[in-house]
């Protein structure tokens, strides 16, 4: 049995059969053929197969094609068994449509390299079991990315999942894994991983897709990627230029060489016919046997405006390399890279002045990738019309501008992902090419078009946009925006930051905006309103970071600075307000936080109404300081009213809808609302699983609160589960010492002391004392709350003394400390314990201080529900 289809001819197989025919009759004894024709392409079979039956699975669904097949062999044969579902490759005869790929499409003049197709399919095979990484070596232009494309066009019926990641830098790699991650959680929202890294871990184990490929394209060492590839389960296919791979393994390294000259004949066969071999090889030798060069010399041949005569156009085109290699400089990429995208210039200079523009934009801008979206934007089109008139009257349109560039290989279009790429060796010559005095004009000029791209300040945290923010960030480095003095780009470049803080890509958030923050001040001056702006949202970063002071430190100069430049009322002053007030509660400042999140309210109030978004969120901020200073009741209305609003205007899906319903969800709780607070944190935590992703903070957060609501509803068992994996996964993205990693540690021990492992319990939150002390000192009112968490287990276990001693130490710093005071219910919980501690030693606490007060006390601070009790009392 023979699979036909175009790729047969000059394969290894193509020879084979032939061999085998010579020796063996074509029919066999019965009168039947020997040899069976399988095709799954439209067409008669190809010129000089031999006689045989030939099948067309391509008209047959995949039941009828497998009767067929085996009744071709006996028609006695048993009923086939179908394969379980993501067994085995799927039926190619038509799309799937379950595949989930953002694989780019293949050359459709893919020619030649059959036998890195052929071996990389070996080396892969049908399983997905013990598979380790095949890698295709070789240097810039020699087609590896393009026999990967191939491989994926051919095969992609064996394939569930096909992910292309481009892979030159390790925060690409990360970039794409998270992409992948979401898609897998929305196509799947049931599936949840264990895991700290649930995307690797999930392909490792076959969860939720069985059969998938990753394809990670122009690595770099081998080393950088160690962590970021999955290993065990799947297929990976690695291409890279770094020679360090072939030390990987010989068998699964493939190196990626020029054409062959049986390959570069057939290649001329098929695209110039009239050309004999010895001119193709000529030609094929002037330019290195590369497969890039090959194709751009063929475009340039088949153009239609050439000399009469193929002969005569390659003569003409070799004499043209021959006048421009002088002029040539080496440099990235191979000298016949080079010299080749050289004359194809010369061409757009000559011809096609609006596609020699937008090259020379794209020059300046990721080698992997530019999306449609952006060159068509109308600051693009402006450059594009100051280059060439025609393109105002419409002779000339963005269609005709990019096509002069794809047809001669100096740009690629991917129309699926929508982008367009130019190679980073095409991209240094256009760079190299463009007039001295005019470098600076064209740089800016991109920068410009970025800056234009991006949504203006208002539109900033609005998740429509967020595609633009992800699609301008790999094109920072490449256009140098970071070194630009325009106000419009230095206002992109925040507005950048604050989407990366958003996103919880804090790396990113600190990686652009930290040396961003140094040169301005250096160059603006410490007053500049942008470089205000920016501390701003550098100190939000810090903050999600867990990094209190550096946030209170930047926020408190910048707030000061801002008050004298810009005003008390500006947008940009009302912004560090809002975070000053976070910085006063991570300070334990409670009071003076409510004081502040109340004035900064009223300013917003006044200046942009009830319905604005900025409103609400310092609204938000005004409930988060009720709570913190006690006043559950006060918090829940006013978080209630903010939460109610948020989502009439923002709606069911944007993030921070669920950020306000997690938040009250828990002053719900707080006010002795338990059954009600469990359904809306589980809601809140599955939406914000869905819209910001399973590991951002804000999500973990709501599942450590739903765990509180389980253990309180009666569920200690998956509230212990829950707060044990929701604490693990925090701590490894964000680390111990972060205020929610703490949180979630005391979280822990009292899920553990509800589950009745009291002496877990009180390891657990001697750990937690230690944490919070290291933190915030040991006489914070967190760590003082968790000390009075301490004291209850402490109790329990018999550990009287200790009990007492940190009983006493908490509630006498509570009640002591202005900020908060005795009739908080901190306090109030500590003087609780501190009551049983005494108890427990056989002594009477003083009953009005221990007893009246707290009952009075509570009241104010809890809704009618709400009961005191005797029993130890755990704060979280």
């Amino acid at each position: 049995m023979v699979l036909v289809s175009a790729h047969l001819h000059g394969s290894a197989a193509f020879g084979l059969l032939h061999r085998l025919l010579e020796t063996a009759p074509q029919q066999g004894g019965n009168g039947t053929h020997r040899v069976l024709g399988v095709t799954i392409d439209e067409g008669a079979p190809p010129d000089g197969f031999p006689e045989a039956e030939w099948i067309n699975l391509r008209i047959r669904e995949e039941e009828d094609a497998r009767g067929a097949l085996l009744a071709r062999f006996d028609p006695r044969f048993p009923s086939h068994r179908s394969r379980g579902p993501g067994q085995g490759p799927s039926y190619p005869g038509a799309p799937n449509p379950e595949l989930i790929s953002n694989a780019p499409h293949g050359n459709q003049n893919f020619s030649g390299r059959e036998g890195f197709l052929e071996r990389l399919r070996d080396l892969l095979g049908q399983g997905m079991e013990d598979k380790p990484p095949v890698v295709l070596v070789g240097m810039q232009g020699s087609g590896k990315s393009e026999i990967v494309r191939e491989f994926v066009r051919r095969f992609r019926s064996d394939y569930d999942l096909i992910w292309w990641i481009s892979a030159d830098r390790p925060e690409k790699v990360e970039s794409s894994l998270e992409e992948l991650a979401a898609t897998l959680a929305e196509r799947f929202p049931d599936h949840r991983s264990p895991e700290a890294d649930p995307v690797l871990a999930a392909l490792r184990a076959g969860r939720p897709l069985n059969r998938w490929l990753l394809v990670y394209d122009n690595a770099g060492p081998p080393g950088a990627l160690d962590a970021l590839i999955p290993h065990d389960h799947g297929h990976v296919i690695i291409t890279s230029y770094d020679r360090d791979w072939e030390a990987y393994g010989h068998r699964r390294c493939l190196q990626v060489g020029p054409f062959s000259e049986d390959e570069v004949v057939e290649l001329f066969r098929d695209r110039l016919s009239e050309i004999d071999a010895e001119t193709a090889l000529a030609l094929s030798r002037r330019l290195g046997h590369l497969p890039a060069q090959l194709h751009r010399a063929l475009e340039w041949l088949n153009s239609g405006q050439r000399l009469d005569g193929a002969a005569e156009a390659v003569a003409e085109y070799t004499r043209l390399l021959d006048e421009r290699e002088p002029s040539v400089v080496r440099g990235a990429g191979s000298f016949e890279e080079r010299l080749s995208s050289s004359l194809a210039l010369d061409e757009l200079e000559q011809y096609h002045p609006a596609s020699l523009c937008l090259i020379r934009l794209a020059a300046h801008l990721s080698p992997d990738g530019v999306p449609e979206d952006l060159l068509r934007s109308p600051r693009a089109v402006s450059e594009y019309t100051e280059a060439d008139p025609r393109y105002r009257t419409g002779r000339v349109n963005f269609n005709h501008v990019h096509f002069q560039l794809t047809r001669v290989l100096l740009m690629d279009f991917d129309r699926q992902l929508k982008t367009f790429s130019v190679h980073p060796a095409v991209q240094e010559v256009v760079r190299d090419r463009i007039p001295a005095g005019e470098r600076a004009r064209v740089r800016e000029s991109v920068r410009q078009v970025l800056a234009s791209y991006a949504p203006h300040d208002e539109e900033a945290d609005d998740p429509r946009h967020d595609h633009r923010y992800q699609n301008l960030r790999w094109q920072i480095v490449p256009s140098g925006a970071s070194l630009s003095g325009d106000d419009e780009v230095r206002r992109w470049l925040v507005n950048q930051v604050r989407y990366h803080h958003r996103k919880g890509e804090l790396e990113a958030a600190l990686e652009l905006g930290t040396p961003l923050l140094s040169a301005w001040t250096d160059t603006f001056g410490e007053r500049d309103r942008l470089r205000l702006h920016l501390a701003t949202q550098l100190a939000n970063v810090h903050r999600s970071r867990g990094e209190h002071r550096e946030a209170g430190r930047l926020n408190s100069r910048t707030l000061e600075l801002q008050r004298e430049v810009l005003g008390e009322r500006h947008p940009f002053t009302l912004l560090t307000r809002r975070g000053m007030g976070a910085d006063l509660r991570a300070l334990g400042r409670f009071a003076s936080a409510l004081e502040h999140d109340r004035e900064t309210y009223s300013a917003y109030l006044a200046g942009r109404g009830p319905h604005h978004q900025h409103t609400l969120l310092a609204e938000h901020n005004l409930a988060l300081s009720l709570s913190a200073a006690g006043d559950y009741a006060e918090a829940l209305r006013v978080g209630e009213g903010a939460h109610r609003v948020t989502r009439e205007i923002l709606g069911h899906r944007h993030p921070y809808t669920w950020i306000l319903s997690s938040a009250t969800a828990t002053y719900r709780r707080r006010t002795g609302e338990y059954v009600m607070a469990h359904r809306q944190i589980h809601q809140a935590a599955g939406m914000l699983r869905r819209t910001i992703g399973e590991l951002s903070s804000h999500t973990l957060h709501a599942r450590k609160e739903l765990a509180v609501n389980e253990r309180l509803v009666g569920d200690p068992e998956q509230a212990l589960e829950r707060i044990r994996r929701t604490h693990e996964q925090h701590r490894g993205e964000y680390g111990d010492e972060h205020p929610r990693s703490l949180a979630m540690a005391l979280a822990l021990a009292a899920g553990l002391a509800a589950a009745d492992r009291y002496d877990l319990a009180l390891h657990q939150a001697r750990t937690c004392v230690d944490g919070y002390t290291g933190v915030f000192g040991p006489d914070h009112p967190f760590t003082l709350a968790a000390r009075a968490n301490l004291a209850a287990y402490a109790c329990r276990t018999g550990h009287v003394g200790e009990a007492e001693t940190q009983a006493r130490w908490a509630h006498e710093g509570l009640c002591s400390d202005p900020q908060v005071g005795e009739v908080h219910p901190l306090a109030l919980g500590a003087a609780v314990n501190l009551a049983n501690a005494l108890v427990a030693k056989g002594r009477s606490p003083r009953p009005w201080r221990w007893t009246c007060a707290p009952r009075r006390s509570c009241t104010r601070c809890a809704a009618p529900s709400t009961r005191t009790t005797s029993s130890p009392t755990r704060t979280t």
